[in-house]
């Protein structure tokens, strides 16, 4: 018989930590994820004992990235968690690969104080949890969509385009000259850089999405500064001597031999780069007809 509670109703079950449940397939699942192989995301969990959930920043078809308080250094940063299936887990393995081959390019520059001068996100370290691969990255602000959107899709100056073309430009010859094709640049991919003390923390919901996360205290999402980007998200990316994906980029900054699948190589990324910067001065993705 099923338990039941003092009104005769009967009650759920709740898996034990430790135990596995078994997916509609017969497949066993830890405790731990989803049915989807997601990691569960709780408030204030730790992550490998060490870092403490804050929020949720983003979800992807890869896993998840959340805020979290890196209790050994005392600093917030970015966590990306991978989902525990083997093509998501033989991804995540490349892009560390590639991740250590930018950070060894960047090296100990004593010249980039505040991150400007190598825009290309920071991998702090990687390891592996319950099964998942986690990556530790730098805690940033937010990307150019929601930057746009804060703008209500008006558009931004033309003299604030052309230093965050500029800046985005230095990552693609940071890349390209790694020997790496980044495969999917667009705004989302291209986050801002504010100090970190001018980042919102007056909410007092740590649950909230990246934008209300990162938002300047001045409430003034047009700050300029010296318009730092990272670009980020190389979960797609390959290098250009090694095998590449016949499915690759956004729709919206695919390139034409990539949809002709007649092989590409570097200059799909300058594909991309150039509908990003129409985005940047319409405010809005601009449609290209190139047949």
């Amino acid at each position: 018989m099923s338990p039941t509670n003092e009104n005769g109703q009967k009650r759920q079950m709740l898996p034990q930590f430790g135990a596995d449940r078994r997916s509609s397939s017969g497949d066993l699942i830890p405790v731990f994820d989803d049915h989807e192989n997601f990691y569960r995301i709780i408030k204030h969990d730790h992550i490998a004992y060490r870092f403490e959930v804050l929020s949720l920043l983003g979800k992807g078809s890869f896993g998840q990235v959340v805020m979290a308080f890196d209790h050994m250094k005392g600093t917030q940063v970015a966590l990306k968690i991978i989902r525990t299936e083997s093509r998501f887990t033989r991804q995540a393995k490349e892009e560390i690969k590639i991740l250590e081959t930018l950070r060894q390019m960047r090296g100990n520059n004593t010249n980039d104080v505040d991150g400007c001068e190598f825009p290309i996100v920071q991998l702090f370290e990687h390891f592996t949890f319950r099964k998942h691969i986690c990556m530790t990255f730098e805690l940033l602000s937010i990307n150019l969509y929601d930057l746009l959107k804060l703008n209500k899709f008006a558009g931004l100056p033309r003299d604030r385009v052309r230093r965050i073309s500029f800046q985005i430009l230095k990552a693609l010859y940071y890349v390209e000259k790694a020997g790496i094709i980044h495969c999917d640049l667009k705004p989302e991919n291209v986050l801002l850089i504010w100090p970190p003390e001018k980042y919102s923390s007056q909410s007092d919901d740590p649950m909230r999405n990246s934008t209300q996360a990162s938002s300047p205290k001045n409430n003034s999402p047009f700050m300029e500064e010296r318009d730092c980007i990272k670009l980020i998200d190389f979960g797609s990316s390959c290098f250009k001597k090694g095998p590449t994906y016949p499915y690759i980029q956004s729709r919206f900054y695919r390139a034409p031999e990539v949809i002709l699948r007649t092989g590409y190589a570097q200059p799909i990324d300058i594909w991309s780069f150039g509908c990003v910067v129409a985005e940047l001065i319409n405010g809005k993705w601009q449609k290209i007809d190139v047949f």
